[in-house]
């Protein structure tokens, strides 16, 4: 009963932390990206292009690459994922440690053998 309960909450917990990592990964990256492009004068019905590009993982007809204003979209859209892949690394591994100092207040070896005697 113990074992499917820790395998249960195991699962539930890679899934979730996929999912929520994901989801920051993706909302920072949409925001970052609009102001990377805002800040190259880019206008906002071709910044609402792009962004479905990068949602979609598509590049709409007649991009054909090599000119300098496309090379920065490109670059401000792999600096805004990088970004949003930094800060979902960070969340991740301060919840970790979180999860780390619980465990070692909760797992003390000497207050175990202090429940061991009263029983």
């Amino acid at each position: 009963m113990a074992a499917s309960a820790t395998n249960t909450s195991r699962e539930l917990g890679a899934v979730f932390g996929v999912a929520v990592l994901g989801a920051l990964v993706n909302a920072h990256l949409s925001g970052d990206l609009t102001t990377r492009l805002q800040r190259l004068h880019i206008p906002s019905n071709f910044i609402s292009i792009v962004i479905n590009a990068i949602e979609n993982g598509t590049v709409p007809g007649g991009v054909t690459g090599g000119s300098s204003i496309e090379d920065r979209v490109i670059e401000a859209a792999y600096g805004a994922f990088r970004s949003g892949l930094e800060i979902a690394l960070i969340t991740s591994g301060i919840l970790m440690l979180v999860a780390a100092m619980i465990a070692a207040a909760t797992l003390n070896p000497h207050r175990q053998e202090t429940r061991e005697r009263d029983f």
